[in-house]
């Protein structure tokens, strides 16, 4: 008869010490694990706000510089070799011209310095619209055009104040909107009474009721144009999201039926501007720049009928305080206007600017 015989194995565990090595090992890789992880996280978010940052204020720049290059313009001459007349009034029959709607090539582009109160009224001359929230130490620049859209007249005005008739409505002019009628000799604005379309053709009143004078400075035939006017303010004021220390860049625009604010951009904190002058720009030679101006300089001396070019400073921050701290302090360096600053949110902020020519004062 076969015996089987079984044969117990001894088998070992690991000790308290091999353990506790074994969980100091994990825990170090663990810890090393973490530690890319939240500085990879950190570098990312980093890079994501320098991103928004350095697309904020080439955007800010760019959409300022394609709207400034525009002021003064009415698809004709210089104008400093026309002057509009201005019709419309500030509300009732036949009542006081509106200044605001001037434009001459004193109001085509006209800068705004030494904002305090939180309102545009405090800016130095005070901006077209007074209750514009603008920020204390800020600047703003407003401009005046017209749009680039026209229409033609279809045939001559019989007298001064006759209606208006046009070929199209193409530009969608509007009851109320503020409009600009040349034919490159002289310029009228009006505010429509009416805008009416009949028999294919579009009429446009500019009645006393609206305007100083129904009558226009002289009878314009087919060769003139209507456009509409335009009046555009930008300006640094508080972010609409309401979040703490954010700010934004504003524009206000006004076509004389309503003024619109928009917010362009968000955390753009501060605007300044350089005007580049003519000093002794007359009606005739080529225009050259001769000084170098801050809004404060070009008021007193009422040369922005002079101003050929200007320089536009942004400074844009970052969303977010991502920011180390430096020495145990909140301080985060930069450089503004050439001067080195320190702000203590934590925040990077950087510069953009750009040199923006008039291109109808240079014509």
């Amino acid at each position: 008869m076969m015996s089987i015989t079984f044969t117990r194995k001894k088998t070992f565990g690991l000790s308290l010490v091999e353990l506790l090595v074994a969980i100091t090992i994990s825990t170090i890789l663990l810890l090393g694990v973490s530690s890319v992880y939240l500085a990879t996280r950190k570098s990312n978010a980093v890079q994501n706000e320098f991103s928004s940052l350095q697309e904020n204020g080439r955007f800010a720049i760019n959409l300022m510089s394609k709207e400034i290059r525009q002021a003064g313009y009415q698809g004709c001459t210089n104008l400093s070799r026309m002057t509009p007349v201005n019709n419309v009034s500030t509300g009732g029959n036949n009542g006081p011209v509106d200044t605001n709607f001037d434009f001459t090539s004193a109001t085509a582009l006209v800068g705004h310095t030494g904002c305090t109160g939180g309102t545009g009224a405090g800016c130095n001359p005070a901006t077209p619209i007074g209750t514009l929230p603008v920020i204390t130490g800020t600047e703003a620049i407003t401009i005046r055009r017209t749009s680039s859209c026209a229409s033609e007249l279809t045939g001559n005005m019989g007298v001064r104040n006759a209606n208006i008739q046009l070929t199209d409505n193409s530009c969608d002019f509007q009851k109320d909107e503020a409009m600009f009628i040349t034919d490159c000799a002289s310029g009228d604005i009006f505010r429509a009474t009416s805008v009416s379309s009949s028999s294919g053709k579009i009429t446009i009143a500019h009645g006393s009721n609206n305007n100083h004078t129904s009558f226009l400075s002289k009878l314009y035939g087919p060769d003139a144009r209507v456009m509409k006017w335009e009046r555009h303010t930008y300006y640094i004021a508080p972010c609409s999201s309401g979040v703490s220390g954010c700010r934004s860049l504003w524009v206000d625009v006004d076509q004389g039926n309503s003024d619109v604010a928009t917010e362009l951009v968000e955390y753009i904190d501060d605007m300044q501007i350089d005007y580049h002058v003519d000093t002794t720009l007359t009606g005739s030679g080529d225009p050259s720049v001769d000084a170098f101006m801050t809004a404060a300089q070009v008021q007193a001396g009422n040369l922005w009928p002079n101003v050929l070019a200007v320089r536009i400073h942004l400074l844009a921050t970052t969303k977010d305080n991502i920011a180390n701290q430096n020495n145990g302090k909140n301080e985060t360096p930069y450089t503004f206007m050439g001067v080195k600053k320190k702000s203590t949110d934590r925040r990077y902020r950087r510069e953009f600017t750009t040199t923006i020519n008039l291109r109808n004062r240079t014509l």
